[in-house]
């Protein structure tokens, strides 16, 4: 029984972060010759496409070069 349970619980489970590219970090999806840009900032590095939006959303103008870069 235990089996069956488990069996269901990963067949609802969300899916994982490789499977939807806005949850990937933004030095995940950068490549290293992005990365060397004067306008990349490692500060910000951690954060997802959609955590940059949301952040030049309010005004923050290092996330929207950030957020430029990524996309």
């Amino acid at each position: 029984m235990q089996e069956d349970e488990v069996a269901q619980d990963e067949a609802t489970a969300p899916a994982s972060k490789d499977a939807v590219p806005e949850e990937k970090t933004a030095d995940e999806i950068l490549p290293a010759s992005v990365k060397r840009s004067p306008i990349y900032n490692p500060k910000y590095g951690g954060y997802t496409r959609s955590e940059l939006q949301k952040l030049a959303n309010a005004g923050n103008q290092i996330a929207e070069k950030m957020k430029k870069l990524v996309d």
